[in-house]
């Protein structure tokens, strides 16, 4: 199984273990009722120091990354992988947020949620260097809170539960496809308690913790 991997800034590596997904099949006979990886679970990534979180709910997967370490604000001060790039470059005016820097435009956001003079706050419209890194075809919208940075992909794929043990993973992002890679994503999924272990074909597993 491939790697999702998330090309943001060129270098953003999410470890989990999925592979490649086709079409959806129209048939979820085999779905039961219940779903035991329902709920929002936590994964850390320890390497490169990323959190993210896959929030499973009613056949629908949502994906969110921390990208705090990579890139923040303080205030309106842009950081970049520790560096202050300091506030001259930032530009926030009625509702949009941009920063350029020596003829280049890095970010630009347009902010849907929040108020005041503060960036906190919900955004989409998400452009600029940083983002064009980005080819996944999939939806984003970004969080700022104080000193975090989020990235959000609300309808990452599709899922559903076969049997016991086993979770399928539907329409992800082509770009996340490996060459030659069809078919549906199959893990295996073991939940014990507030753990999820997901395995993947090669018997690579992926970690998580459920988010209180």
């Amino acid at each position: 199984m491939k790697k999702l991997t998330a090309l943001f800034i060129g270098c953003i590596m999410i470890t989990g273990a999925f592979a490649s997904c086709g079409k959806d099949s129209g048939d979820s006979s085999s779905k039961k009722n219940s779903d035991p990886v329902a709920g929002k679970w936590l994964m850390t990534d320890d390497e490169d120091g990323l959190d993210m979180t896959m929030d499973f709910n009613d056949g629908k997967l949502k994906v969110e990354m921390d990208l705090s370490n990579t890139l923040h604000f303080e205030g309106k001060n842009f950081v970049v992988s520790g560096n202050d790039m300091g506030a001259d470059n930032t530009k926030f005016e009625d509702g949009k947020l941009s920063v350029d820097m020596n003829g280049s435009n890095l970010l630009t956001m347009t902010r849907t949620e929040g108020e005041g003079d503060s960036l906190d706050g919900t955004y989409n419209e998400l452009g600029g260097q940083f983002f064009e890194a980005d080819n996944s075809g999939t939806e984003m919208s970004a969080r700022i809170e104080g000193s975090k940075f989020f990235i959000s992909y609300d309808k990452f794929c599709d899922y559903e539960i076969d049997g016991d043990e086993t979770i399928i993973l539907k329409n992800p992002p082509a770009s996340l496809l490996g060459d030659g890679e069809e078919g549906d994503a199959k893990m295996t999924f073991q939940v014990e308690g507030d753990n999820l272990t997901l395995t993947d074909e090669k018997g690579d597993e992926t970690k998580l913790t459920k988010v209180k």
